[in-house]
């Protein structure tokens, strides 16, 4: 054979190796899928945790004139006993975030068993409503908004700060009992039931953000309403999110773009195990079969059995067998 003609031979045969890998390929791209989206999964558990632990640092302070500024609200409970609490919504002003320094908020009580000086300063952060009794009691902080929220009637503001405090009590610092209004009871069978049936939803209680302290045993959790007619802010998103976020689509972006290349397609004539068959290249000349086309220019090649036999995987030896009319090269495949 001459040299050339041996030179152009390899460069077929590594281009019938090169193509003969596409089969193992798509194998290894499912591989790196999965791990691809494994790792989204992980990223997105942390988002879910980093948007409440990268909350919004935000200070609060109760309107410094009690009880004059606050409502006053008057119920008796189950046994006939009479008591009188100051309910929501209160007045107060934020610092932090995206609130504006001296204007006043109305904020919820959420602890009814955790005292907070009014005119005093307290350090903590905002968080939006993701657990279902966050969001049932961002529900009734809507409906009292509805209501005409610090300008409503006592009588009829009142029983929702009273609900409130039921639906949140066994999640506070100090779940200890207190005295019920029976007039709250509907409005958190209510509240209960708009949330279960999905009329009322996360996204629907975002615009209803929580101030949470920093040392829940030194105030009480607030429910945030604007004083300007609307809803309460919603907390900036921490940078760090953000961050997660982007490296989360990175990875399956360069998951799929590997995916892609490696995939077969049309342009890749994937020649089956010991199939013959027609194989396109730009170099035509001796390999195990017959050759049609030019040398230098686009040609195809028929691919016989024998042609493969240097790429295929060995297999065991067979034992030959009495009565056999089979070679042992048949058998073996060598």
């Amino acid at each position: 054979m001459p040299p050339n003609m041996f030179k152009k031979s390899k460069i077929v045969n590594r281009k019938i190796e090169q193509q003969l890998q596409f089969q193992a390929e798509p194998h290894r791209c499912v591989l790196d899928l999965r791990v691809a989206f494994r790792i989204l999964g992980v990223l997105c558990f942390l988002l879910t945790g980093t948007a409440r632990v990268c909350a919004t640092a935000v200070s609060i302070t109760l309107d410094p004139n009690f009880p004059g500024d606050y409502l006053l609200y008057t119920y008796t409970d189950a046994l006939g006993n009479s008591y009188t609490d100051p309910v929501g919504p209160y007045p107060a002003t934020l610092v932090g975030g995206s609130y504006v320094a001296n204007q006043t908020y109305f904020v919820w009580c959420l602890d009814i068993n955790v005292d907070t000086s009014a005119g005093v300063s307290y350090p903590g952060s905002v968080i939006t409503p993701t657990t279902p009794v966050e969001i049932e009691m961002a529900y009734l902080e809507d409906q009292a908004f509805q209501l005409g929220g610090y300008g409503a009637a006592v009588a009829t503001i009142g029983p929702y700060g009273m609900a409130i405090w039921q639906l949140m009590n066994p999640s506070s610092i100090n779940p200890g009992p207190f005295p019920l209004d029976p007039a709250a009871q509907s409005l958190v069978t209510q509240a209960q039931t708009i949330y279960s049936n999905g009329t009322w939803t996360q996204a629907d209680a975002a615009q209803y953000a929580i101030w949470v302290p920093d040392n829940l045993s030194s105030s009480q959790r607030f429910g945030l309403i604007a004083a300007n007619g609307t809803t309460g802010n919603v907390p900036e998103p921490a940078s760090f999110t953000f961050t997660l976020m982007g490296a989360g689509l990175l990875i399956v972006y360069a998951a799929l773009r590997r995916a892609m290349r490696m995939a077969p397609g049309k342009e890749h004539k994937t020649p089956r195990w010991r199939t013959p068959g027609w194989l396109e290249t730009t170099e035509s000349r001796s390999l195990a079969g017959k050759s049609v086309g030019i040398a230098g220019r686009a040609s195809r090649t028929w691919i016989t059995p024998a042609s493969f036999s240097r790429f295929e995987p060995p297999r065991p030896r067979q034992r030959m067998t009495a009565g056999s009319s089979h070679s042992h090269r048949d058998i073996s495949g060598r």
